[in-house]
């Protein structure tokens, strides 16, 4: 008797939520976030599923994630962002495989703008999480002209909670640095929740937990749909008495 549990991936459910996403994404363009290998669902899997519905942006934790990509994938029509933080030992890895770089720390942009290097990267602002990335005082003083800057990003704390006071501040904090980089400079600030709770999307919105079934609207019904379920035969069923123990203690 097979008594395996059996988890099941639904891909249909994956191109689903994407959809739902990208039908409020207000013509901006959807990243998908495949670190940690896609959620645990196998970043593959998504990648497979997404791209034939035509994603060509994603972004990764870890370049060492990336490459496994590529090993699945060797096409040149998509665009791969790293979080992993740019030092000397991965800086050739990002060179050589067209990987985007996401710069935190003035030192970041300091080791990709070395020997004339015009390869795009991502500029990282802090605007109100205190969690990666770099302060206006930071940027106010940071010529990027030297830079390729393809996006102008930060990320929201608290986008989950509607109407929330803090978002409103950080948008209004991302607003005050645009004008410190070139025109032109592409912007990214809204994460899944953002896509339901705010209309700040900019040019890029980058959904991860929205498109694997997660809830970001607390409090009502999950507009996304369920990816995967699980499975298992049951092996033995016992009935017991009112104030009978169950299992230790």
């Amino acid at each position: 008797m097979d008594n395996n549990a059996t988890l099941i991936i639904d891909t249909n459910a994956i191109a689903s939520n994407y959809a739902t996403v990208k039908s409020m994404s207000n013509g901006a363009e959807v990243a998908v976030m495949l670190k940690a290998d896609a959620y645990g669902i196998g970043s593959n899997i998504v990648f497979d599923t997404l791209y034939n519905k035509g994603a060509r942006t994603f972004f990764f934790a870890y370049t060492s994630e990336a490459l496994e990509l590529k090993k699945h994938y060797a096409g040149n029509d998509i665009n791969i962002y790293i979080l992993q933080d740019l030092n000397e030992s991965n800086y050739k890895t990002f060179l050589d495989n067209n990987f985007i770089p996401v710069l935190n720390t003035t030192s970041n942009i300091k080791l990709w703008e070395k020997n004339g290097n015009k390869k795009p990267c991502v500029i990282h602002f802090d605007s109100g999480i205190n969690r990666l990335g770099l302060k206006k005082e930071e940027l106010e003083n940071t010529d990027f002209s030297n830079l390729n800057v393809k996006y102008l990003m930060s990320h929201f704390a608290e986008s989950e909670v509607e109407g929330s006071e803090y978002t409103k501040w950080q948008h209004e904090n991302f607003e005050k640095v645009i004008s410190l980089f070139p025109e032109g400079t592409k912007l990214s600030l809204s994460n899944s929740s953002g896509v339901f709770n705010t209309e700040h999307h900019f040019d890029m919105i980058r959904t991860g937990a929205s498109l694997y079934g997660i809830n970001l609207t607390p409090n009502k019904a999950n507009p996304m749909a369920a990816i995967i379920s699980l499975t298992a035969k049951v092996i033995q069923i016992k009935e017991v008495k009112k104030g009978d123990k169950v299992g230790y203690n």
